[in-house]
């Protein structure tokens, strides 16, 4: 291009871009008033398609001088643009679509005059310049450029070219991509996208558009059914509605409308593309979608939401299982698991029939007349491994109600019973008939429950879900799939004793009291008080699985919050369960519970914390109150073993014999003496000595750590004694990135101590160094070198930790609340705190309590998602329990000052 004509071209996108510049705030200004607040945000489709209407009409204007027929392209939108709807951050996909004889520098130069003032525009692009063979060769190949195609418009251009490319598109996709290629092609993507998005519709932070039962699978519903080249139809707009029929397709309009408005929202707020709903989001989105709550609490405004945006994708589930089945049944040839010809392969089957893999009702007489078989065929569903027929789906909609009257029937809660104990195709069961209502009317209790989500980041899934989670993980373990992972749990199950029923029933019934103001706990135990009887358990059996519910949270309260080297705690704990099947149901239900709430709740260290606390108190209910793990046989060989290792060290008999049983208890012979040298060698050198300030650092990983764990490090000090040491050892966790989740201090003898940690790193060969390059510091007597390090770490304290949530009222816990308890330790004041979690913390809670001279013995760190309940086991300067109100008092505002400050 000579330069007269390439300054000819800047010219002209300069008033391209000016034209544009304008329609496109004009467009910003209209889409206000669409989606404005006296709408109530609620016409986001409206928006959409105006959006998408404003881009055609600005890219229509750069060509309007140009004669359609001597235009040597079509410009073509696919995709969602193609659909006539974007959100305000979507991708603007565009095909220049050219013949295969003309000039392509000249197609170029025309395709950059829109592509530039796009770009300048800063609206995201796709785009593909080609030929209709090099476009539709791409296409045969990928299966997201083929889906694509099927929404392609025209937009403007050589309206010929475009019909051309239309023809060649549907000969080329029936040839090569025929229609139930192309339908397992997506599902195979679907199911794909599922696993990358957590394969359940139910996350604590759903991805609107990729996640199951979002936008993306509304999409496929329309694409498998729209999609068919054959009959030489690329977009069929009918053949969704034909299949659902009028009432459901009404109900997919609804979810699209939702799901858009959720969407809409989502973009608007945080100002870029972002499809995942974020708990920071939530707030917003559910007030100006109109959500509200009788007590004004935020969190409960967005509980309401989240819970109507569940029980929509949940519906996308319905209606998808509805279309998929229908395509099945309805081909003659094979897609997915019928035989070639379905109808010599029905047959009768305990009352149904079955087809292929699909089961169904004979008719829907047989359920006026036998309405027990609405339970009926989930229990053969199960036994045979079965899908439902999408006839008995829309048959099991329309009569579940006829299964109320039945629901003290003992057949009908034997059935029930049945199905829960099914292993992993009983639990499918169970979702199936959750999704379906027939849950909810048989169980009325667990309505409540049904898409209920709590606001916190400690929950990813909703109620519902996670009991079908735990009921899960309880099926895997009995076939033996988490034997390397729970071995003490799967030995349990394994055992003669071991009551099946009751323990699947538990699981159903521990979380079914949430969602009301009174304690879940103790509504799950009244629940099951009524419950049980029903579905055929004697009243030893729903005693057990009713004390099972009430206390589902003890034992893991007692694990991750006492210190389990405290004789105390374990024979408290003891007197609570009183027996051995009573310790090890609820060993097991705890387990299984935490594992349930999400990917990342359960890990190494709880495991240990767990089966320490079990061991124990298995230990004295066998032994009637004794500690048959530390007795005076083990203290009398550890006397020996150590006179033998420290001959030379004259104070070896006295140093072993004033140890703390705590110490004892927690470690092994081999490992005391291994401290015990190094204690003797600073005292056999500083001997007629001053004892000078020494420490010994050593870091290890647990032997049992698996690969979930691989960021835990136990962090061991010995250091010379103050009432300082524990609040220096903490400073150091917290300048090396530590995330402290338990700490522990022994006082060695009246000049040592050990502390002992286990933290998370993101690094642990970092933090190795790290730990010795602070402790050297910390602990050095270099009092400049010291104070230099505390004040960067005070200064990196005082920085406000980013904020996860600034929504009030969102939390299960009380944020900021103290509590002294004098009674749970024979020796020490308990100090519990709650709070949100942030990096630090610890240390500053510590230095706290040592400006007060308080001495903490013992912490224990529970973390819930971002909050935290600390645990420290303290003594005042003397040695004595804190018990004085006034001292409480003052020490509670000034724990209360540190947790509210970020809180």
């Amino acid at each position: 291009m000579a330069r007269a004509e390439q300054g000819d071209e800047v010219a002209d996108r300069q008033v391209f871009l000016t034209q544009a510049n304008a329609s496109y705030q004009q467009m910003q200004a209209k889409l206000v008033s669409i989606n404005g607040e006296a709408q109530q945000y609620k016409s986001a489709i409206q928006a959409a398609e105006y959006h998408a209407d404003a881009i055609d009409k600005i890219i229509g204007a750069m060509y309007q001088k140009i004669s359609p027929q001597t235009f040597p392209f079509a410009i073509v939108a696919t995709g969602g643009y193609g659909r006539s709807r974007l959100a305000p951050f979507s991708d603007i996909d565009l095909l220049f679509v050219h013949d295969a004889q003309c000039d392509i520098k000249h197609v170029q130069s025309l395709a950059e005059r829109c592509l530039y003032v796009l770009w300048d525009l800063h609206l995201p692009l796709g785009y593909k310049i080609g030929t209709a063979e090099q476009i539709l060769d791409d296409a045969v190949r990928d299966i997201i450029s083929a889906t694509s195609l099927i929404d392609m418009r025209f937009i403007t251009g050589n309206p010929a070219i475009y019909q051309m490319f239309l023809q060649e598109t549907v000969k080329q996709m029936a040839k090569k991509l025929p229609r139930q290629e192309f339908i397992k092609q997506k599902i195979a993507e679907t199911d794909a996208r599922h696993i990358k998005q957590g394969s359940t519709r139910y996350m604590l932070e759903p991805n609107i558009k990729e996640g199951r039962g979002a936008l993306r699978d509304l999409d496929l519903l329309h694409w498998i059914c729209a999609y068919n080249p054959e009959q030489g139809m690329m977009n069929d707009k009918h053949a969704l509605q034909n299949i659902l029929g009028d009432r459901l397709y009404y109900d997919y309009q609804l979810l699209q409308n939702f799901l858009w408005n959720v969407r809409y929202l989502l973009h608007q707020i945080s100002g870029r593309k972002d499809e995942v709903l974020m708990l920071d989001n939530q707030p917003e989105i559910a007030i100006k979608l109109g959500y509200r709550a009788a007590d004004q609490n935020i969190g409960k405004h967005v509980e309401r939401f989240m819970r109507h945006y569940f029980l929509n994708v949940r519906k996308v589930g319905f209606l998808a299982r509805t279309v998929i089945a229908d395509i099945e049944l309805s081909n003659n040839r094979k897609i997915f698991a019928l035989p070639v010809n379905r109808l010599s392969y029905k047959k009768s089957l305990q009352g149904f029939h079955k087809e292929g893999n699909y089961i169904n009702f004979i008719d829907a007489d047989t359920l006026r007349q036998q309405p027990l078989n609405l339970l009926k065929i989930f229990q053969v569903m199960a036994q045979y491994k079965l899908r439902l027929h999408p006839e008995a789906i829309a048959l099991l909609m329309s009569h579940r109600y006829l299964l109320a009257p039945y629901r003290d029937d003992a057949q009908a809660n034997q059935l029930f019973i049945e199905i829960m104990t099914s292993g992993s195709s009983g639990v499918l069961a169970l979702k199936l008939m959750n999704d379906m209502g027939v849950l909810a009317i048989f169980v009325p209790d667990f309505r409540n429950i049904i898409a209920q989500m709590q606001f916190n980041r400690y929950h990813y899934y909703t109620t519902d879900t996670h009991i079908f989670n735990a009921l899960n993980i309880l099926a895997h373990i009995e076939k033996g799939k988490s034997h390397q992972d729970l071995p003490m749990i799967s030995s349990l199950l394994r055992g003669s004793g071991y009551r099946q029923k009751l323990l699947y029933c538990a699981l159903f019934l521990h979380d079914i009291g949430k969602g009301r103001k009174e304690d879940h706990s103790i509504v799950g135990e009244e629940i099951a008080y009524k419950l049980c009887p029903r579905f055929g358990f004697d009243k030893e059996e729903t005693q057990m699985i009713a004390w099972l519910v009430r206390h589902h949270l003890v034992m893991s309260d007692i694990a991750f919050k006492r210190d389990l080297l405290e004789k105390q705690t374990i024979i408290d704990f003891a007197k609570f369960v009183d027996n051995q099947e009573k310790l090890q149901l609820l060993f097991i239900l705890t387990v299984i519970d935490i594992k349930a709430v999400s990917p990342v709740s359960w890990n190494g260290h709880k495991h240990s914390l767990l089966h320490e606390l079990y061991s124990r108190t298995d230990d004295m209910l066998k032994h009637k109150g004794g500690f048959a793990y530390y007795s005076s046989e083990a203290d009398d060989a550890l006397h020996q073993q150590f006179s033998d290792a420290f001959t030379a060290w004259g104070q070896a008999e006295y140093y072993v014999k004033n140890l703390p049983s705590n110490y004892l208890s927690a470690y092994k012979t081999d490992e005391i003496i291994r401290h015990g040298k190094v204690i003797a060698d600073w005292e056999m050198a500083g001997k007629n000595k001053t004892i000078q300030a020494h420490f010994h650092l050593q870091t290890y990983q647990a032997e049992e750590q698996n690969q979930a764990d691989t960021h835990h490090l136990h962090v061991e000090f010995i250091s010379k004694w103050s009432a300082q040491c524990f609040t220096d050892a903490t400073a150091i966790m917290a300048l090396a990135g530590g995330n402290v989740i338990q700490a522990n201090l022994f006082r060695l003898n009246q000049h040592y101590a050990l502390i002992y940690f286990v933290a998370e790193f993101a690094d642990i060969v970092r933090a190795k160094r790290n730990l010795k390059d602070f402790a050297d510091a910390i602990f050095s007597e270099d009092k400049e070198v010291y104070q230099q390090h505390i004040h960067t770490l005070n200064q990196k304290m005082a920085k406000p930790a980013m904020q996860v949530s600034t929504v009030p009222g969102n939390s299960l816990m009380e944020m900021g609340k103290v509590k002294f308890l004098s009674n749970a330790s024979d020796l020490y004041t308990l100090i519990e705190l709650n709070g949100r979690d942030r990096p630090g913390l610890l240390y500053q809670i510590a230095h706290a309590l040592s400006e007060e001279n308080i001495q903490i013995n013992a912490a224990k760190i529970a973390t819930f998602g971002e909050e935290v309940t600390d645990v420290f086991y303290v003594k005042d300067a003397f040695g004595m329990k804190v018990e004085q109100k006034k001292r409480c008092d003052m020490l509670t505002k000034k724990l209360q000052n540190i947790l509210q400050k970020y809180a």
